[in-house]
């Protein structure tokens, strides 16, 4: 109810909140309006929060700024959470993706990479103790699933 008062976009997952708003990039007003509305809506879920004795984590908050790679980024303004600020990211984690600015999804691809070259060097250091066929079980769960994901 709180994020709809504030007429955000959102995605709830367990204990996650994600709101979403769209905005024209270059226009400054347009930017700062939206921020506000974040920083309002935040606000007053930090103090839904405190009132039914939960806390917020700012530590845990991110902040990403999604925009296209073929124009130049603006210079983007963090928000104000009571005492905390929080600067835009570089990349933020949503549920197992990696999300960065441009979508360019390079970070999750990388991260997936260097998860599966770590895998393969753990089968092939006990590769002479296995059978064809436990190396093909193991190649499988460890790093098809990863790509598979």
């Amino acid at each position: 109810d709180i994020i709809r008062k504030h007429g955000l976009s959102f995605h709830l997952y367990a204990d996650d909140q994600q709101l979403y708003t769209s905005f024209f990039f270059y226009s400054k007003t347009e930017m700062a309006a939206s921020t506000r509305r974040i920083e309002m809506c935040v606000s007053d879920i930090q103090t839904w929060m405190a009132l039914n004795k939960l806390k917020l984590n700012t530590d845990k908050t991110e902040l990403l700024y999604f925009h296209s790679k073929f124009r130049p980024c603006l210079q983007i303004n963090p928000i104000q959470l009571g005492s905390d600020v929080i600067y835009p990211s570089s990349h933020a984690r949503n549920i197992g993706a990696i999300f960065d600015p441009t979508m360019t999804m390079s970070r999750h691809i990388n991260a997936i990479i260097k998860s599966g070259f770590y895998h393969l060097r753990n089968i092939a250091k006990i590769r002479n103790l296995l059978t064809l066929n436990t190396t093909k079980i193991l190649t499988h769960a460890f790093v098809f699933s990863k790509i598979d994901n």
